[in-house]
């Protein structure tokens, strides 16, 4: 059977939770999200009816860049008011506005785990848009590692280990808060380990074993996750980090995707100090990788 280590195994709870109150969307003006919709949507528009009235069989570089503009500002406006609905649920779960019994409790955990993992998405399509045209910022702000990013990326993917029948060990329980706590930015360092455990799932196949563990290095941490299985072809891990690469596996086939998000992962490890790199092991593959504290 799947676990997932945490103070309590229940994908409603991740420790300290942070609520949001009803409505209010997360502030991401720092990436200038807002702006762009006056900027780019006439930009778009133009251009994109010029390529549906048969002046251009493709659209141009700037009409590409204009559309992913769009995804991302979709992307965000939609992460929003799922945001909110999942802080609601949370507290009607535990009992905020009255008792409520174990049948609809039920109910409001998969719930839950649905809006975590559309959150999910939607972030990982936001974090896609912003590396194609190297839009990439890094705000920087205290973030204790195991509470504020692992746990809240395994409520989202906690269908998935269950689906899969994955057993999973956080390796970050046994460290201290002060131990596991860096200036990093919540968003980007949630789709590092989106990317690894997704990938790491997907790859490992079912019934594998997957873990997250970490090293304090003084003033860097020194991270890992590892899963069982097949190991990556020897002639694809030099362009596992590369832009658009597409890997085959024996567990999943060829790539589904876009072919970014390893070369989102280095990028946003990069931009924290660190460095990353693939290993295979006898049993399985293992991703390791650094950030700095400061």
């Amino acid at each position: 059977m799947p676990y997932i280590t945490t103070k309590e195994d229940a994908p409603w709870d991740s420790g300290t939770e942070r609520r949001y109150p009803l409505g209010k969307r997360s502030n991401l003006d720092g990436w200038g999200l807002r702006g762009l919709k006056i900027k780019q949507k006439a930009a778009w528009e133009k251009e994109l009816s010029l390529v549906r009235g048969g002046a251009s069989p493709h659209p141009s570089e700037a009409a590409t860049n204009d559309m992913m503009n769009m995804v991302r500002i979709l992307s965000h406006d939609i992460r929003g008011p799922l945001v909110s609905t999942g802080a609601a649920v949370k507290l009607i779960r535990r009992g905020a506005y009255g008792a409520i019994d174990e049948a609809v409790g039920r109910e409001l955990d998969k719930i839950l785990v649905t809006v975590q993992g559309s959150i999910g998405i939607l972030e990982d399509f936001l974090g896609k848009s912003f590396v194609t045209n190297g839009g990439l910022v890094i705000m920087r702000e205290s973030l204790q590692l195991n509470e504020d990013v692992l746990l809240p990326v395994l409520n989202e993917i906690s269908a998935d280990l269950k689906s899969h029948e994955v057993s999973f060990h956080n390796g970050m329980v046994y460290k201290s808060e002060q131990d596991l706590t860096i200036q990093g930015n919540r968003f980007w360092l949630k789709a590092v380990f989106r990317n690894l455990l997704k990938n790491a799932i997907a790859y490992g196949g079912r019934g594998c074993m997957v873990a997250v563990g970490v090293r304090d290095e003084g003033d860097r941490l020194r991270l890992n996750v590892y899963n069982t299985g097949k190991t990556v072809p020897r002639e694809d891990r030099e362009k596992l980090f590369s832009k658009f690469s597409q890997i085959t596996c024996a567990n999943k086939g060829a790539g589904g995707g876009m072919g970014l998000g390893l070369y989102l992962v280095k990028d946003i490890v990069e931009r924290h100090g660190g460095e990353i790199a693939y290993e295979a092991g006898r049993y399985g593959s293992n991703f390791v990788f650094t950030l700095s504290k400061g």
